[in-house]
């Protein structure tokens, strides 16, 4: 199973809320996951959460510091398979840089069968903060005449 972090590839400004989906990728049968999401702190502030449509609909913790969360969810038996929204979670882009929003490895994906940690690999996410709107060069005027 690998985790996804899936968010919109543009540029972002200062000031916009940039939302990512926690997507829970793979072929095995889980019932339970902890996932702990880290972010660039001094470019990016965590404003919310979003379980509402997650696979995973029972929250068993949700931890916050200064630059990372962890959350714990599951789903009752006969658990899920596939591609699976975990839940989403906004930032709040406060400064302009790279920023980078990643998965910890200490996170875990449970199989139903016997709770072995079935996580394979994760994707993180890099967003670019600009600090003003990115506009298109101005128009040049071109002599077509010679002269």
């Amino acid at each position: 199973m690998n985790v996804v972090l899936s968010g919109s590839q543009g540029p972002i400004q200062i000031g916009d809320v940039y939302k990512i989906s926690i997507l829970l990728d793979g072929n095995e049968i889980i019932n339970a996951a902890e996932i702990t999401i880290s972010w660039t702190d001094s470019l990016l502030n965590l404003v919310g959460f979003d379980f509402q449509d997650s696979a995973m609909p029972i929250e068993a913790e949700r931890s916050i510091s200064q630059s990372a969360v962890r959350m714990a969810r599951g789903v009752l038996p006969p658990g899920i398979t596939g591609i699976k929204l975990f839940g989403k979670i906004d930032f709040r882009a406060i400064a302009s840089g790279l920023a980078v929003i990643g998965v910890d490895g200490s996170s875990k994906i449970l199989r139903v069968s016997d709770n072995t940690n079935v996580l394979n690999g994760f994707t993180d996410q890099t967003i670019r903060i600009v600090s003003d709107a990115i506009s298109p060069a101005p128009p040049q005027n071109l002599n077509v005449n010679g002269g």
